[in-house]
């Protein structure tokens, strides 16, 4: 059964929380077939938009400012791709 995105989110920021359990997470999707890795990216991807937009929208606070500040910087480094996102081969 697929987890909705309220309980991902709630798994993932419980993994986070822990340095150990985010490493292990971490190595474990590095170690995903190239496609998978591929998919998790383009989300990654989508996240890092996201908070670059709430940047641009000044819609952020003191908890995640950092988050936000960093996603502007690096979306303002990437080039653009065709397609918008890493092929899925």
């Amino acid at each position: 059964m697929a987890m909705t995105p309220q309980e991902l989110a709630q798994t993932l920021a419980s993994m986070a929380a822990d340095r150990r359990s985010r490493a292990d997470l971490a190595e474990e999707l590095l170690r995903l077939h190239r496609t998978e890795q591929q998919r998790i990216f383009g989300l990654c991807l989508d996240l890092i938009e996201g908070w670059a937009q709430a940047a641009e929208a000044n819609d952020f606070d003191l908890r995640n400012e950092a988050t936000v500040r960093m996603c502007q910087r690096i979306v303002d480094t990437l080039p653009e791709l065709p397609g918008g996102r890493p092929p899925l081969i």
